[in-house]
């Protein structure tokens, strides 16, 4: 009886070695199939900048290409973007964009161009709300809000996409003033101008920001 017991005890050790080993390799194999695997592809040099271009595999779907950018050797940014088969775009800091040229060989430099609003040239400001394509008209309290934190908000980054905003843009918010009109499109926390920087307009929070428009529009 005992001897029966420990040869049972003995193959089911064995067994789980075997398992854990299996498992083991099954997960390394798992873990290599489903990773992503990126390659250096084309490089371009302009002026002091290299870009370096990346293929990568996922472990769905098809390939894709990422972008990193050095200056003198060291890597100052990374998650660049190709606009169109000549450019690619890079937010090297919050308040810099550059844009490359790769088939002439330029770069441009793009900050911040914020315009401030004076409340007492203003005539009315149109607020488009996009989930149902209304329009409403502020209120003068409204309007000071507005102006107030149109000109205190701190730039955030640079959005020179088609949809700046995922999955869509809330709100429209249209500035008359003397005959000229000047449009945003809100995000969450954000507000984007026509130069198309984004600036930090409401709390840094997703379902605040989204709360506070919408008080704003239920007024």
């Amino acid at each position: 009886m005992k001897r029966g017991l420990k040869i049972t005890a003995i193959v089911i050790f064995v067994l789980l070695v075997l398992f854990g080993a299996g498992g083991y390799v099954a997960l390394r194999i798992f873990g290599d199939a489903y990773g992503t695997n990126c390659q250096r592809s084309s490089n371009w040099t302009i002026g002091n900048y290299k870009i370096q271009e990346y293929k990568c595999l996922g472990w769905a779907g098809p390939s894709y290409y990422t972008y990193n950018l050095s200056r003198h050797n060291e890597e100052i940014g990374e998650g660049g973007h190709k606009i169109d088969s000549c450019t690619i775009g890079f937010i090297q800091a919050s308040d810099i964009y550059l844009k490359f040229n790769i088939c002439n060989n330029t770069v441009v430099e793009l900050r911040p161009q914020k315009i401030p609003l004076v409340l007492a040239m203003i005539d009315s400001v149109l607020i488009h709300r996009t989930e149902n394509n209304h329009l409403r008209k502020l209120e003068q309290s409204e309007m000071e809000e507005f102006v107030t934190k149109w000109n205190q908000a701190p730039v955030f980054d640079f959005r020179d996409n088609e949809k700046p905003f995922y999955p869509s843009s809330s709100y429209f918010v249209f500035v008359y003033s003397d005959g000229n009109v000047r449009k945003f499109e809100t995000g969450n926390f954000m507000i984007k101008d026509s130069y198309n920087w984004s600036y930090n307009f409401l709390e840094k929070d997703e379902k605040v920001g989204y709360e506070k428009f919408d008080k704003m529009w239920n007024n």
